[in-house]
């Protein structure tokens, strides 16, 4: 996570984003995002906070498919921070650790890869469904605190070293109000 911290590893982000940004339908993630935000269909004016944002690459999606959308980043590297208002001049941005109580306050949350350097991600996650209106939980990923798990792995990843499986992730926010688009 101190890597995350680095201006140089903002900066090799910002070269891998505008590479990807060139043929965003090319990228799984973007197409995955694509799919969420065209079955939610924003309205212009909609808050959209993007928790752990990086470089706001999904804040350039968002200008080009919903750009009546108002972006709002946040993000705990100040040099993530200084490429996403480079590549989104209009999007909102700002640098403080993941607060998960902004997401009452926006339309729409979205947490990508973010949970897992919470202290309790469960927990975190079932405070941060409860707060949000509407949540996009995109590439979903936590370390195990025990077991041989050394690396995060993504949701889906089927094999032994998988963390949350289809269904796992509503079974722990199962009693709170969760809707799953299909």
């Amino acid at each position: 996570m101190n890597s995350w911290l680095n201006a140089d590893v903002a900066l090799a982000q910002k070269e891998l984003v505008l590479k990807e940004l060139q043929r965003p339908m090319d990228n799984p993630a973007f197409v995955a995002f694509k799919w969420a935000i065209d079955k939610i269909a924003p309205k212009d004016g909609d808050l959209f906070l993007d928790v752990g944002c990086g470089c706001g690459h999904y804040g350039v999606l968002m200008s080009q498919w919903y750009p009546g959308v108002i972006y709002c980043g946040e993000d705990i590297s100040l040099h993530m921070i200084e490429v996403a208002k480079e590549l989104n001049p209009l999007g909102q941005f700002s640098v403080r650790p993941i607060d998960i109580t902004a997401c009452f306050l926006h339309d729409i949350t979205m947490v990508s890869a973010v949970l897992e350097y919470t202290a309790v991600p469960s927990a975190s996650l079932k405070r941060i469904v409860d707060l949000s209106n509407i949540l996009i939980i995109h590439r979903a990923r936590v370390l195990k605190t025990s077991g041989f798990v050394d690396e995060p792995t993504y949701c889906g990843n089927i094999e032994p070293k998988y963390i949350w499986g289809e269904g796992e992730i509503e079974s722990i926010i199962g009693d709170l109000r969760f809707e799953k688009l299909t």
